[in-house]
């Protein structure tokens, strides 16, 4: 029955093609906290064993189906060995066993740790002045990193910067412009973990609160109102005296999670005017400033985020919301809007690809979204994307240029079992278990990290070039 279902949904999917194509300046990913704080960072560690929901499809699942949450560790097989990787809009970093950062891609504002004139860098670049990294997180304009003992340290956009820094030490800022140079938060409190967003950062802290800095220009904070035009220096989101432990900043909106996985929204509730109910919620206002529960999620262990939707693992389902005219919500079909988080079907689909010789479930690890695709990594370390191609080639080389795929779609080429993702706004990156980096879609800004640039699609899998 479900084979037959599924493959209606390739028909429809293969005869539903368009030209258009996008880019945005900042995309999310959801990668186990172990390592990223851009946008999707979820810390999957603390549970063994959880209980599924019951199967929508009439499948043989049962509601009390027990499985065992994935643990996608690196093991380290090669050297250098990547721990964790991030991405935001055209840029991406890698942090390294021994603590250190490499970034590569777009530098238009110094976020890779490298002078803004030097708009491009295609070959991983190690950022200096900074050691003992455990999180990192990038965007267009900057990139954070944590450190073992607590400490937060950002660069690029001088803006953000200077939010996050005591009075004295902003006064050897520049006010405008980069700074390219890691520079501690001081004014941060000791973080658990961090998350990047658009223009603004966010950290949980060990007693479970949550503070943030940067732009409140859609409340996206967690403190209510303040003026849209000013970077608000780091204070206490109100959580309503719920703690958490991880954060997931995104573009105008937040999300944060409770121990037991439980979800918290607030911040802008449309896409820019475009799209409605963003924060996974029936009714909110429009920004809302109430950090607030997201009623049809539990359990969940990874959620990412971008301008028109958001996707989270939640038990042993992908289940998304917001804009889907392009597919990028993996339901199968195109309707236009989810006001409220649903199931994608990429469990099923990767089930029934599973081999036959085992009855076991292949559990979804974690999430990573661009602007008009979703990809999710699996507990048997394959890769399924879906959504809109454009001419990127991001949903492999299985699907033809300029194509809307609903329907979740295998990539296939990896050099090995993928443990976690990083978007950018039309490349996707994978961490490898034996620590390497490989990169596929677009390298127009050096996103693949080969050392060169060009302007062709790449739909397969190339390993990322670390230098020593």
């Amino acid at each position: 029955m479900r084979k037959r279902f599924l493959c209606c949904l390739v028909l429809v999917a293969a005869l539903a093609t368009t030209a258009f194509a996008c880019s945005s300046e900042e995309s999310g990913d959801g990668v186990p906290a172990r390592g990223v704080g851009d946008a999707g960072v979820v810390d999957s560690s603390g549970d063994d064993v959880t209980t599924g929901d019951a199967a929508t499809d009439g499948d043989a699942r049962e509601a009390d189906d027990p499985f065992v949450v994935p643990d996608l560790a690196v093991v380290c097989e090669t050297n250098p060995c990547v721990t964790s990787i991030a991405g935001g809009s055209d840029s991406f970093c890698a942090v390294f066993q021994d603590g250190r950062v490499a970034c590569w891609g777009a530098n238009d504002s110094g976020q890779l740790g490298a002078d803004p004139m030097n708009g491009v860098v295609t070959r991983p670049l190690v950022v200096s002045g900074i050691s003992g990294v455990t999180h990192v997180g990038i965007t267009s304009d900057n990139a954070c990193a944590r450190t073992s003992d607590g400490s937060v340290y950002c660069w690029g956009s001088a803006d953000l910067v200077r939010a996050g820094v005591l009075p004295d030490t902003a006064e050897g800022l520049p006010p405008f412009g980069a700074v390219p140079s890691p520079t501690k938060q001081d004014a941060v409190p000791s973080s658990s973990t961090l998350s990047l967003g658009s223009r603004y950062a966010c950290v949980t802290t060990t007693d479970g609160s949550l503070s943030c800095w940067g732009t409140n220009e859609y409340r996206e904070l967690g403190r209510g109102a303040s003026e849209p035009w000013t970077m608000a220096a780091p204070a206490k989101a109100s959580l309503l005296g719920r703690p958490v432990s991880s954060v997931v900043a995104g573009v105008g909106r937040t999300f944060a999670l409770d121990a037991n996985g439980n979800v918290m929204s607030w911040g802008a509730n449309t896409a820019f005017g475009s799209e409605n109910f963003m924060l996974g919620r029936d009714t909110s206002e429009d920004p809302n400033e109430k950090p607030m529960l997201v009623p049809l999620l539990s359990g969940v262990r990874s959620i990412a985020t971008t301008f028109w939707h958001s996707c989270a693992v939640a038990g042993r389902f992908v289940e998304c919301w917001g804009a889907n005219s392009n597919g990028q919500l993996g339901r199968g079909s195109f309707e236009d809007l989810a006001y409220l988080p649903g199931k994608s079907i990429a469990g099923d689909v990767a089930d029934d690809e599973m081999d036959a010789s085992t009855s076991e479930h292949d559990i979804p690890a974690s999430i990573a979204t661009s602007p008009l695709n979703t990809c999710a990594v699996f507990a048997s370390g394959r890769v399924y994307c879906w959504g809109n191609t454009g001419v990127t080639g991001i949903l492999g080389p299985s699907v033809k240029p300029n194509t809307i795929r609903p329907v979740p779609t295998r990539i296939d080429g990896f050099g090995g079992a993928v443990v976690s993702l990083a978007a950018g706004s039309n490349t996707m990156c994978a961490l490898l278990r034996s620590g390497a980096v490989e990169c596929w879609g677009t390298n127009d800004r050096g996103q693949l990290g080969l050392g060169t640039a060009d302007s062709q699609p790449h739909p397969t899998p190339s390993r990322v070039s670390f230098s020593q």
